[in-house]
């Protein structure tokens, strides 16, 4: 993943998505369902698991979300909970695709991070086994 991907461009975010306050505990994305959303951290940190384990913590600069935009029929490939107080920019569909335009080198690097976050078919195999024999 490519870090505060958002922050080295000269795409006008402020005009786009709705920045919402989102309390500890609450779930932005749950692994295995569809997604309509792409989301930017502003502050605070979220906890990002696969099947049921840690596998990442994202802060301000951070995103998610991306992959089920990105790829049709892709659904979330991982649940993001928020672990403390944090600020979010949610963008819908259009914004998202609002954002890629104005920054085609945009789509590129998000493309790389989709390859970067999507789970190896035979390390999720690996996975189920291991946790199996467990």
């Amino acid at each position: 993943m490519e870090p505060h991907l958002l922050r080295r461009r000269s795409v006008d975010v402020p005009r786009l998505g709705t920045t919402i306050r989102v309390e500890p505990g609450r779930r932005l994305t749950r692994e295995g369902t569809s997604g309509s959303e792409f989301f930017l951290i502003e502050s605070g940190q979220a906890g990002v698991s696969r099947a049921g384990r840690p596998v990442a913590v994202l802060g301000a600069g951070d995103h998610f979300g991306e992959i089920a935009l990105l790829v049709p029929k892709r659904l979330r490939t991982a649940t993001v909970v928020a672990l403390d107080d944090m600020v979010v920019r949610v963008f819908d569909r259009r914004e998202f695709a609002a954002l890629l335009a104005q920054d085609p080198r945009l789509e590129n690097r998000l493309l790389r991070s989709v390859i970067d976050r999507t789970p190896v078919a035979g390390q999720a195999a690996a996975d189920s086994a291991a946790r199996s024999m467990a």
